[in-house]
């Protein structure tokens, strides 16, 4: 409970910073990535569990880190300067279930 209740607490906190933040030009968006396949998830102890990460996955398999590059280079560039107060969610289709 608590790992969810803090992740929905940081949404909370865009939303509330990207409205008061606005007026000074600061944007504030956040970044929910979905299962990646990283060095925290490797061995065969989590064999099992990457298993149905990936079975359970629209896409078919878990995330690689550098799939996160584009939207996090769209929220830091101009071409995202209209973008405030939203969650880019790079999880391979995961949110749909």
């Amino acid at each position: 409970a608590a790992y969810n209740v803090s992740k929905a607490a940081l949404i909370t906190l865009k939303n509330c910073l990207a409205a008061e933040w606005a007026r000074y030009g600061i944007r504030t968006n956040t970044l929910s990535p979905g299962y990646m396949d990283t060095i925290l998830n490797e061995g065969d102890g989590l064999s099992e569990t990457r298993k149905l990460w990936t079975e359970r996955n629209p896409s078919g398999r878990m995330g690689m880190p550098s799939e996160l590059t584009g939207a996090v280079v769209l929220l830091a560039s101009t071409a995202g300067s209209y973008i405030n107060g939203a969650d880019i969610v790079v999880d391979g289709g995961g949110i749909v279930f």
